[in-house]
Order: C-alpha cells, then sequence, then structure tokens
C-alpha cells in the first residue's frame, strides 16, 4: 500500500515538473523599462498587454513593479511618452495631434492630462516657454 502511494506522489510529481519549469520568473524593473519603451509608440500599451508579454497577472505585475520602483505601470509609460513627446516639442514644430500619435498616446487628452500632471504646464505652454528661452 505505501509503495503504491509513494509510486503515485512519484508520478504526480514528474507529471507537475514540466509544468513549473515552464513558469518563467518575474521580470525585472529593467525588462519591464525595456519593453515600455520599445513599444510606448503603440497607444494599445497597458499594463495588461506588458503582463501578457511577460505571461503574468496583471494586478501582480503592477504590485511587483510599484514595490520596487515606487510608482505604477502607467506612470512609467506616461514618463516614457512625455519625455518624447518634450523632445518633439522642442525639436520639431509638429502640431499637438502628431505628437499625441507619435507617442502612442490614445488621445490628445490623455496627453494633455499626464502632461499637465508631470510637468505642471500644458504641452502648447511647454513650446511656448522653450521658445522664448531658446
Amino acid at each position: 500500500m505505501i509503495g503504491e502511494a509513494e509510486q503515485y506522489l512519484q508520478a504526480m510529481c514528474s507529471l507537475m515538473q514540466p509544468a513549473a519549469a515552464s513558469v518563467s520568473p518575474s521580470p525585472s524593473r529593467d525588462q519591464v523599462m525595456d519593453y515600455i519603451k520599445s513599444h510606448y509608440q503603440n497607444p494599445e500599451l497597458s499594463v495588461s498587454s506588458i503582463a501578457d508579454h511577460f505571461q503574468m497577472n496583471a494586478s501582480y505585475l503592477s504590485r511587483l513593479f510599484k514595490q520596487t520602483t515606487g510608482k505604477g505601470v502607467l506612470d512609467a509609460i506616461h514618463a516614457v511618452r512625455i519625455a518624447r513627446a518634450k523632445e518633439l516639442l522642442w525639436e520639431t514644430h509638429m502640431p499637438l495631434h502628431a505628437i499625441q500619435t507619435a507617442t502612442g498616446f490614445p488621445s490628445e487628452q490623455t496627453m494633455l492630462r499626464a502632461f499637465k500632471r508631470e510637468e505642471g504646464m500644458t504641452p502648447s505652454q511647454f513650446r511656448q516657454l522653450h521658445q522664448q528661452n531658446a
């Protein structure tokens, strides 16, 4: 009887081993940031799409990222997009809707809110201030 139970447990363990081996480790903060930097132009980029890429739960990714960086994944996405928007505002005369599209913000309104929250001014005000100081 004990021998049968032992064989059963060994068989179950051997069946579970391949599944355990296929579970990928949690991505590092740098891996998530690299993914964001490579895909920020996609307006569909979200916590869920990043979690899907790393084959993990979105809530778990959010919690893990916030523990290691002190900010949320969406904040990181917006920070990368805003940094690029600032470059385009400095270097080009592109209209705001074109910058919104080039930086992956799903709408101009989303870009304006995120930009103002991050920089304390609208993109237009940022551009005017830079042109005055140039």
